[in-house]
């Protein structure tokens, strides 16, 4: 059985994309689904999910879409993010 943990109580948090550092640590960016408000927001953890840092504004836009993740060979990693709306 694995133990079900909320990640966070923000109803408008939606299309995550979620990456992992290491086999304890891992990246979750999620986007507002208000679309005045483009900002990609991240929580981290470090114990395998159990637990989750607060959600906190990125300084990133990502309008009305998800993002891509990828990590890189030299510890970075490679995001694929809509930066406006034109």
């Amino acid at each position: 059985f694995i133990k079900k943990v909320r990640i966070n109580t923000n109803k408008f948090m939606l299309q995550p994309a979620l990456i992992a550092k290491t086999e304890s640590a891992a990246f979750l960016f999620m986007r507002n689904s208000n679309k005045i408000n483009d900002t990609l927001y991240v929580q981290q953890t470090v114990n395998g999910g159990l637990t989750w840092s607060n959600l906190s504004a990125t300084n990133l836009t990502n309008y009305d879409s998800s993002v891509a993740l990828i990590n890189l060979d030299n510890d970075k990693l490679l995001m694929v993010h809509n930066i406006g709306k034109d």
